[in-house]
């Protein structure tokens, strides 16, 4: 029974057949294409003869399937983004109470040098300060008003990355009818996003006041206008767009600059003709330039030298060249040159130390690490290299093993594509991804730092990858699915079992510590000491507005309570000569508390007075 359907009888008859299907596949699509997407006129050479648009507008309409797709991990993001947040609304690190330190220059009467920082950057704190400024909290809630303002900064973050998903969905709809095969788009969103949620919620996460989140709004958007710059060749705009935003990321974190640098040149080398691009090139790098320079010339200013920024000679001293002990450094290590100013230490064991500030800050040592290094030289040596690196290797190699599931998928779709090749082409995405991984790589490794690169390092890998045989669908559907749950269950157990815990939790002992303070008369402005293993119970003075000027080394707490009584007296009294009127101690639940200490409610906080009459008493004025 005939079918109606022509046969070939030849081996040549049956490639003509498989060259007409092809080429009518392609014909259709790019019919289908142009109907839906619009493209721009082209001119000669190529190139656009009119502006594209808007990026909503080049894409083809979500289909159901893509948008309830989107709908969904939007949705779940939100949702577990909430519930950390929640949990976590009362926790702090050292870096954030520097961060609400700095906020306090927006506020009325505030100082704005104090956005001037040699280690943090100014925008995350402005901004900080824009939202206490407009929401007004109490000083007791104003911790939780922060938190839930890096809702919004998951908002930017998510946002900054659908326009990196656009710029890629959009290149491949360019590439439609060519021999290029890439992902279909509901796989780009199928691994796309798991992605970009574990890196925000699981690595960077909300529950800390950092800038970190910031920043890889930053990242996402430069790397999708870099994508677009090759697409449609070195315009004004784009580069423009490119030079505000690289400026813009180096104010939300110094890191950004040499990011900034390397994305401009790789930009030169995705157009047709890079000299073309030269002057655009060399306009965004001045705009980025006049951006920074709110943070560098003032910063510059301030030392007395040019500096684009401290951290990174900081956290060189300390992580490579082995400057310590941590918080007090009085060594170099591997270091050159001669600190200016010190914390004294006023006691050898347990050590302890006095130190001031300029100005009135929650704890002068953490307000501006780069302020006690200075005269320090960083100096390298391979040794101290070799030891840092390897070390922060094993700090990558958890975080590598969280995206297990990412890199099998990887692999698979590597040895059952057709156009691997395609890989490369994609490597302004992965690229960028490594250079940040290995830009921390040689001073010090956080997950935080790097969350971000992971998502440009295996997004570049695995977009540009597709099966197109028989079973590349279905193969497809079951790595998305298996990608998405090896990112998805980790981080939601991690998520209930904090809110399980947060749900029994009243409230958080700093603040009850603090409200318990403030009914004995601590008021604003005091001088105070402290003693305390950890680093992430400083809120009580961040709340009262108190200030730290003596404490015990906290990595010697146990050895203060472990002391005999002469000891013990002998530090609380030079502590004393400090100016600090009372000590406030976090004591460890298997301590026992020696007599004279007077316990914060029902908290793990005690206080001890250090002056008999008025052990109150404000200090020099806190704001």
């Amino acid at each position: 029974m005939s079918s109606g359907l022509p046969r070939y009888s030849s081996s040549a008859g049956v490639r003509h057949a498989s060259y007409a299907a092809t080429r009518a596949r392609a014909v259709g699509r790019l019919n289908r294409v142009d109907k839906v997407v619009c493209f721009p006129n082209t001119g000669k050479n190529g190139e656009s003869g009119n502006v594209m648009g808007t990026f909503m507008s080049r894409l083809q309409p979500w289909s159901r399937g893509e948008l309830w797709l989107r709908v969904f991990f939007w949705t779940f993001g939100l949702i577990v983004a909430a519930f950390q947040l929640w949990s976590e609304r009362y926790y702090m690190t050292a870096d954030a109470i520097s961060y609400l330190d700095m906020s306090d220059a927006v506020l009325p009467r505030g100082s704005w040098s104090k956005l001037i920082n040699g280690v943090w950057s100014p925008l995350y704190p402005f901004l900080l300060g824009v939202g206490r400024r407009l929401l007004q909290p109490s000083p007791i809630k104003e911790v939780v008003i922060a938190h839930y303002l890096n809702l919004a900064f998951f908002l930017w973050a998510l946002l900054c990355f659908e326009f990196l998903m656009r710029s890629l969905l959009a290149e491949q709809e360019r590439d439609m009818g060519t021999s290029r095969q890439f992902l279909p788009r509901w796989g780009c969103l199928g691994l796309g996003y798991p992605l970009f949620l574990w890196a925000a919620i699981s690595q960077i996460r909300l529950e800390t006041l950092r800038a970190d989140m910031l920043m890889s709004g930053f990242v996402y958007l430069m790397i999708g206008l870099i994508l677009r710059i090759r697409n449609e060749g070195p315009k004004w705009t784009l580069y423009m767009a490119l030079g505000g935003f690289a400026g813009l990321g180096y104010l939300a974190k110094a890191a950004m600059f040499p990011f900034g640098v390397l994305i401009l040149g790789s930009s030169l080398l995705l157009v047709r003709d890079w000299r073309r691009a030269l002057v655009p090139a060399g306009a965004a790098a001045i705009v980025a330039l006049a951006i920074g320079a709110a943070y560098f010339y003032p910063l510059s200013k301030l030392r007395g030298h040019f500096t684009l920024g401290e951290s990174g000679h900081f956290n060189y001293l300390y992580h490579v060249d082995g400057a310590g002990p941590t918080w007090y450094i009085q060594d170099l290590g591997a270091g050159a040159g001669t600190l200016e100013r010190v914390p004294r230490k006023i006691f050898s064991m347990p050590p302890t130390y006095e130190f001031s500030f300029p100005y009135a800050v929650t704890h002068p040592l953490r307000f501006d690490p780069s302020y006690w290094t200075q005269g320090a030289r960083t100096r390298f040596r391979l040794r101290n290299q070799y030891a840092a690196m390897r070390e922060n290797l094993h700090l990558l190699a958890p975080i590598t093993g969280a995206t297990s599931g990412v890199m099998v998928a990887f692999f698979v779709l590597l040895f059952t594509g057709e156009k691997v090749a395609a890989v490369f082409r994609q490597w302004p995405v992965w690229f960028s991804g490594m250079a940040g991984i290995a830009m921390y790589e040689i001073v010090h490794v956080e997950a935080r730092y790097v969350g971000v690169f992971f998502v440009l390092l295996w997004l570049g890998l695995l977009v540009p990858l597709y099966s197109s045989r028989d079973f590349g669908n279905r193969l497809l559907t079951g790595l998305v699915i298996g990608v998405t749950l090896s990112l998805f269950i980790p981080l939601v157990e991690t998520t209930a079992y904090d809110f399980s815990k947060a749900k029994h939790r009243r409230n958080d002992v700093s603040v009850q510590a603090a409200l318990e303070l403030r009914k004995l008369g601590l008021c604003e402005g005091a001088l105070v000491a402290r003693i305390s293993p950890w680093v992430t119970d400083l809120m009580w003075a961040r709340a009262l507005r108190a200030m730290v000027v003596s404490e015990v080394d906290y990595e010697y707490t146990y050895q203060f309570w472990e002391s005999n009584r002469d000891v013990r007296a002998q530090v609380l009294k030079l502590m004393a000569s400090s100016g600090a009127k009372l000590v406030v101690a976090d004591v460890p639940t298997n301590i026992i508390v020696p007599s004279g200490w007077q316990q914060l409610g029902n908290t793990s906080f005690w206080f001890h007075p250090l002056v008999e009459r008025d052990i109150f008493a404000c200090g020099t004025g806190r704001r």
